[in-house]
């Protein structure tokens, strides 16, 4: 199988994105992909469903012989969420920072227009602080962000190049997140008043 490293390395375009999304959930079926280029077009379309333990690539790319990059959106779709990317490799680099964001919506999220999907998740999001929304500009050699819900957290990253790659992992919350952590602190309470 051929890794997304190696589909974005054949690509003829000197500004473009590979966006890998894995589905590390055990019941989640990421479906219904939608997509808006302000920049560049679809080079490679996004798979139609992403069950659990599978991934799947798409590529963006800057347009021939104009003076733009590749810039965009990419939207999925669950029963319990909708998944929202935004990116951008701009053509001006040395001015511009490659960006990225990312939103969880509540439940099947049906966006009468994915233009302005991407002018709202370019713009910095909600006008409030959420765990559910995350825009990063890509100084290091990676940028990275994670998003959550009630049930579902993302982990993100993506690479300061002109052919960048953006990774995103999905999986489910652990119910007990401080399980352990609450253990450990029983046991050091135990030691200090026992000696044991």
């Amino acid at each position: 199988m051929t890794s997304t490293e190696e589909l974005i390395l054949e690509v003829n375009a000197s500004k473009c994105v590979a966006i890998q999304i894995a589905n590390n959930t055990r019941d989640v079926t990421l479906k219904n992909p939608r997509t808006y280029c302000f920049s560049g077009w679809v080079r490679i379309d996004p798979v139609p469903l992403i069950p659990p333990g599978s991934s799947g690539t798409s590529i963006f790319v800057k347009t021939s012989d104009t003076a733009c990059g590749s810039v965009g959106v990419l939207s999925y779709e669950s029963d319990t969420f909708t998944l929202a990317i935004m990116f951008s490799v701009p053509y001006n680099r040395l001015q511009y920072y490659n960006e990225f964001a990312i939103e969880l919506f509540a439940g099947r999220k049906h966006f009468d227009s994915m233009e302005h999907l991407y002018h709202y998740m370019y713009n910095d999001g909600p006008p409030y602080p959420c765990d559910s929304y995350r825009k990063v500009q890509v100084k290091d050699p990676y940028g990275q962000l994670e998003v959550t819900n009630e049930k579902i957290q993302v982990e993100a990253t993506m690479s300061n190049q002109n052919k960048s790659i953006i990774k995103v992992q999905i999986k489910e919350k652990d119910p007990h997140p401080n399980v352990t952590e609450k253990w450990g602190c029983w046991q050091k309470i135990v030691k200090f008043f026992f000696r044991v």
